[in-house]
């Protein structure tokens, strides 16, 4: 059987198979299944399943945390991913010539290690909130419905998610569920040291037909770029997300990324990078796209 792109790169990275997952933005489509949308998302309340919330919060942190531990040469791998993200955007700022570019993007590998560190300011609602809402796209076969919800904010009278006394769990600040298309996942903002926030965020992908069942699951952590955009980054894969108005055009929501490898201190893509375009209207679903992307880096730290 071949598994899926992400469930390899789990294993060669060493995750738990236990279901860890895919991004907030990814569908992935069964073999043989025709590509309309197959997925209920009223047919489970899994917004209000508190367990895979907190769950989902301590591995998004666990992945955080080990981005950040120092390796060879003093570098950490959130270095070498701020790298790869830098040289993407600037190689790469206008993929096809009739479709959103990155060229609002200005992330660069030091920011994006900053960030990760707590060092920058985030205000929730202007990382998530233009997300909000409902979009209707196309990812590789499979038609997808996204519902991004309201963005709720943590205070201590408020209890979803609050981590308690010794248990472990960061400070949160804010909380966004989302449906995905074939499942469901939050975007976290947490407090760290009371200097800055970081944003976490974490994905349950359902069975086709069932979507009571969790097929798989995995960890991200997020990078605010600027009011909305958000770059997702995941064990093996990387996604420039925008949410674009335009004058005498529908909002748009784009998703530009690529997947990759790290190996002996090297950060490899594949050779094809895509792209997906979401719109409010879901008889108009852009067709997905991919374009060859040639990207390797190194992190060198003095």
């Amino acid at each position: 059987m071949k598994l899926p792109h992400e469930i390899k790169m789990i294993l060669s990275f060493g995750w738990n198979l236990t279901p860890i997952l895919f991004c907030l933005s990814l569908s992935v489509a069964a073999r043989g299944e025709p590509s309309v949308k197959k997925f209920d998302e009223n047919a489970v309340a899994w917004q209000d399943n508190r367990v895979l919330r907190i769950e989902g919060l301590r591995k998004a942190q666990q992945f955080h945390e080990g981005l950040l531990v120092q390796r060879e040469m003093n570098a950490t791998t959130a270095s070498l991913i701020g790298a790869s993200l830098e040289e993407f955007r600037l190689r790469y700022r206008s993929p096809f010539p009739d479709r959103p570019t990155l060229e609002q993007f200005v992330v660069t590998q030091s920011d994006f290690e900053r960030q990760l560190k707590g060092a920058m300011p985030i205000s929730p609602r202007a990382a998530f909130q233009p997300f909000s809402g409902r979009w209707y796209g196309q990812w590789a076969a499979l038609a997808v419905d996204h519902h991004w919800h309201e963005v709720v904010l943590i205070n201590a009278q408020h209890e979803a998610g609050r981590a308690k006394p010794g248990d472990g769990l960061p400070r949160l600040v804010a909380q966004q569920f989302a449906w995905i298309g074939d499942g469901f996942g939050w975007n976290f903002v947490i407090r760290i040291d009371e200097q800055g926030e970081a944003v976490l965020g974490y994905v349950y992908h359902v069975v086709p037909g069932a979507s009571e069942e969790i097929r798989f699951s995995f960890p991200l952590v997020g990078y605010f770029d600027g009011p909305g955009r958000l770059i997702w980054v995941t064990p093996s894969s990387v996604y420039f997300e925008e949410v674009r108005a335009t004058l005498g055009e529908d909002e748009q929501y784009a998703i530009t990324g690529f997947n990759y490898a790290i190996k002996e201190g090297v950060l490899t893509a594949e050779d094809r990078a895509f792209q997906a375009v979401y719109t409010r209207n879901s008889n108009q679903r852009p067709p997905w796209r991919q374009f060859p992307v040639r990207l390797s880096v190194e992190s060198i730290h003095d």
